[in-house]
């Protein structure tokens, strides 16, 4: 009796030793479901951790209330919710942000927005002719997270017909994320290409080098 309890810690040690190693992975980690203020995809991480964590009483300094259309555009802009509203409206089914580990981080059942390529219609490429398409756009947040588009995708690619701003999800403003959020709902993985905080759109054309 007495030599099993001089081992009985060891024993204990080795039974729940996984077990707290799943808690802490665990605990890296938001729920699958979960909507967290501040969660911006974020590559290169450690496993599972796709997002950046910025705590919900912080999100109010990345609020944004307006997207400047900037760069190689004939009309630079500045966008408000009631500008983008005057756009045509889309309306959408469901879609998950799944980061680019293969994690799902959260779940849209419903949106309202606009179209991308709206938006930039409205700007007007600064085109030197019709055969002028080497253009690559950004869309960028205020925390300075950005992602890519080329002209390709958005004017001659299905992808163009699924990159929304958003201005509401499952019937409500968006909220903590920002008034606007950039999805591309039919990529892959749409973590990468999930802006919120988005405050702007800039146009660049591909220029050689001299």
């Amino acid at each position: 009796m007495n030599k099993a309890m001089k081992y009985l810690p060891f024993l204990l040690l080795v039974v729940l030793a996984p077990t707290l190693a799943c808690q802490q992975a665990g605990s890296a980690s938001p729920p699958l479901d979960a909507k967290v203020p501040g969660d911006q995809e974020h590559q290169g991480t450690a496993e599972h951790v796709c997002m950046k964590r910025i705590a919900a009483e912080d999100s109010a300094d990345h609020m944004s209330h307006s997207i400047e259309v900037y760069g190689d555009v004939v009309h630079p802009m500045k966008l408000t919710m009631k500008d983008l509203q005057a756009l045509p409206m889309h309306e959408g089914a469901a879609f998950d942000v799944v980061c680019q580990t293969g994690t799902k981080m959260s779940s849209t059942k419903s949106y309202k927005g606009v179209l991308l390529r709206d938006v930039l219609d409205k700007a007007e490429l600064a085109q030197d002719d019709h055969k002028d398409r080497n253009f690559y756009i950004v869309a960028q947040a205020t925390d300075d997270y950005m992602a890519t588009f080329s002209w390709g995708e958005l004017y001659n690619h299905a992808i163009g017909d699924s990159t929304f701003i958003l201005f509401e999800e499952d019937g409500a403003p968006i909220g903590a994320k920002g008034e606007f959020v950039l999805i591309t709902a039919t990529d892959k993985k749409t973590g990468p290409r999930h802006v919120f905080w988005l405050n702007g759109i800039g146009v660049h054309k591909v220029r050689m080098p001299a």
